[in-house]
């Protein structure tokens, strides 16, 4: 995924850019848009490349270029456009203030009440999940042998018991039998 999958769009900004432009250079146009923005901002200046993004081919975008290429700035070989720019930078500190804010929030407050018992019992599902996924891998025989010792004489469930354990108890209670 991107690291910022939503781009926003200033639609009065983008027509106003864009009207000395055929449909195909305006699509060729938003493609680089959008590709330039999934790449933080900047694209390299290479023809084949643009043309590939654009979805033309190289002879086409030889032509279209102009047009597509006049509301960017290329500098030190690289592509960029002004305002998509100046988005990318406004949502990066919107997304810094709102992770430090989050950072700060979380690291002040105690836990809600009842979060405790609540974090607790979440891990208590963990396991209980983490016994199920193993107690489906486990062969007929050694699930039995996990019934067979329900009756809490080893002081564990035997849900809690590994495949070790229970083949070391099996092994014991064979060899006394």
């Amino acid at each position: 995924m991107a690291e910022l999958p939503i781009m926003p769009l200033k639609t009065d900004a983008l027509l106003a850019d864009t009207t000395h432009m055929s449909p195909e250079e305006f699509g060729v146009y938003c493609r680089l848009l959008f590709v330039m923005w999934r790449h933080g901002g900047k694209l390299k200046d290479d023809d084949a490349e643009m043309a590939t993004i654009g979805g033309v081919t190289a002879k086409r975008w030889r032509t279209i270029k102009e047009k597509v290429m006049r509301p960017m700035t290329v500098i030190g070989g690289l592509v960029s456009q002004g305002r998509l720019t100046d988005t990318w930078m406004q949502v990066q500190e919107v997304r810094r203030k709102r992770s430090l804010a989050s950072e700060v929030r979380w690291k002040s407050k105690p836990p809600p009440n009842g979060m405790q018992m609540h974090n607790q019992m979440q891990c208590n599902s963990n396991a209980n999940q983490n016994q199920i996924k193993e107690s489906s891998f486990l062969t007929s025989t050694e699930n039995e042998e996990r019934r067979e010792l329900s009756n809490g004489s080893l002081g564990k469930r035997p849900s809690d018991l590994t495949r070790q354990e229970l083949a070391e108890i099996f092994k014991k209670k064979k060899a006394t039998a």
